[in-house]
């Protein structure tokens, strides 16, 4: 990160700039956020892809994803409570060679969910948490990649349908 003076403006001269708004991007940019950084999230897909995959969220990310104020990302039909799991193995001949069970503390439990509603609920958090900064369905061009200066002093043109193109430095 960069310092910024504090006249500048957080869209156009964000303190960050994430590329990605999927589960890494989304919650780096909340954190980010909440420690009073400007925030600018440019996410290439206009809305999650629907494909065929699940998350498995441990007790400690859903106790973070809560203590950071997305708990709401969990507000969906996909979304099953795990209080214990079973992991057997056969073996060649099909019988039962290994057998354990873990059963979690009481009172936490992780999270199964669909990944598709897992990125659907933090494109909404974003939307509404980092307003105009959130861009979906974005292009991201380097201005100044062959510049000596590039790595120290990038600029960037954001785009996306329906808003105008910002340069970002």
């Amino acid at each position: 990160m960069r310092a910024v003076k504090k006249s500048a403006h957080p869209l156009t001269h964000p303190d960050v700039l994430i590329v990605g708004g999927a589960i890494a991007g989304s919650v780096l940019a909340c954190l980010l956020r909440k420690k009073g950084l400007s925030v600018v999230l440019a996410e290439r897909s206009a809305e999650p892809r629907k494909i065929f995959k699940g998350e498995y969220l441990q007790p400690a990310v859903v106790d973070f994803l809560h203590e950071i104020g997305m708990r709401s990302v969990f507000r969906s039909k996909s979304v099953a409570k795990v209080r214990e799991l079973r992991f057997r193995d056969l073996d060649a001949s099909g019988k039962v060679c290994a057998d354990l069970l873990m059963k979690y503390p009481k009172g936490k439990s992780a999270r199964s969910i669909h990944h598709f509603d897992l990125l659907t609920n933090l494109f909404r958090i974003n939307r509404v948490k980092l307003g105009v900064n959130f861009w979906s369905n974005a292009t991201l061009s380097a201005l100044n990649s062959g510049d000596r200066d590039f790595l120290q002093y990038p600029k960037f043109r954001l785009e996306a349908p329906g808003r105008e193109a910002l340069e970002i430095e």
